[in-house]
């Protein structure tokens, strides 16, 4: 029998801290739109404080407590005290964490039915901040789909040996397009990202 990997507990302790005694991790790569914000002092506004903040104490900072997870929640109010699990990272550590933190998470990808299940139970119309987080269920979580939608591609740019784009798509939409690539890699058996895109943009989608 294969003997199990014993993983070190990184956790140190719980304890309450000031949103104000929390440093901003500069390395957070991760931007809130305003809709986000909204809708996050809704469910705080309804809930209560239900989660964690992440921080670590950083030797590249004089031994201050700065964030890995939770940067959101400390601005809505720098006067609350919120619970924050303090681990024991060091500061290489800690970047490894917050590089793949919200990454891995984004790799899960929905199942519409059981989304639209558990939206329809919730009492939300009150608050026009959680209402407008899902607005029409069957849009907000889709099917994955032959083609996803992908960008026009401008003929009138400079003619280069390499180009470029970025792709901007709401958090709305962000379970749909994961559903959509995965669908992609193993339609047109590819693996890279890069490589799902130029696959999509070059096949005719009438013809699958």
């Amino acid at each position: 029998m294969k003997a199990r990997k014993k993983w070190n507990d990184r956790v140190v302790e719980l304890r309450r801290v000031a949103a104000k005694e929390l440093a901003n991790n500069e390395g957070n790569w991760r931007i809130h739109p305003g809709a986000q914000a909204q809708a996050l002092a809704a469910v705080v506004d309804e809930i209560g404080k239900a989660d964690a903040l992440y921080a670590y104490k950083s030797e590249r900072n004089r031994g201050a407590l700065v964030l890995l997870d939770g940067h959101l929640r400390k601005s809505i109010d720098d006067e609350a005290e919120w619970p924050v699990l303090v681990l024991d990272l060091t500061d290489e550590e800690a970047d490894l964490w917050l590089a793949t933190h919200d990454t891995v998470t984004g790799m899960a990808i929905a199942d519409p039915e059981r989304f639209e299940n558990l939206v329809e139970g919730l009492r939300i119309a009150g608050d026009e901040r959680l209402a407008g987080l899902f607005g029409d269920t069957k849009d907000a979580v889709a099917e994955p789909k032959a083609t996803p939608r992908m960008p026009e591609v401008s003929t009138d740019a400079p003619q280069t040996t390499c180009r470029s784009f970025q792709l901007f798509y709401s958090d709305r939409e962000m379970s749909e397009v994961q559903a959509n690539i995965a669908f992609l890699r193993d339609k047109f058996e590819v693996e890279a990202f890069s490589e799902v895109i130029f696959e999509a943009l070059r096949r005719d989608p009438a013809n699958g």
